[in-house]
């Protein structure tokens, strides 16, 4: 558990679980999330990254903006990115942006941990 970030890590097998725990759509409290999120790919060789986003019922432009690169991050060290638990609206502005073609998105954690290769 991260205390003062909006969200939690927690580790199932060889996956990191990021479980935002509130709203974390504002520039102000995603500033710090970057450089720890950015700290979970660097102190791994292949990053296996599970982004829970249940609690999160909106989400802004910076809160995508740091998906998209925390995702491209990923990709670069030949790692994998999931997401689950998206409430129905974080669903529409995925689909609208089209965001949700880039990603791997799951119902539940459950899925998601299942889908790694």
């Amino acid at each position: 558990m991260t205390s003062g970030a909006p969200y939690n890590i927690r580790q199932s097998g060889n996956v990191q679980i990021i479980e935002f725990t509130r709203q974390a759509h504002d520039l102000i409290s995603l500033k710090p999330s970057r450089q720890i999120l950015s700290g979970l790919i660097t102190s791994t060789g292949q990053p296996r990254c599970l982004l829970d986003l249940h609690n999160v019922e909106w989400g802004g432009s910076t809160f995508l903006a740091v998906i998209m690169e925390f995702n491209l991050q990923i990709l670069r060290k030949h790692g994998q990115l999931r997401l689950c638990g998206l409430q129905p609206h974080m669903k529409e502005i995925f689909n609208r942006t089209r965001i949700g073609t880039i990603l791997s998105i799951h119902e539940t954690c459950e899925d998601a941990l299942k889908s790694f290769a």
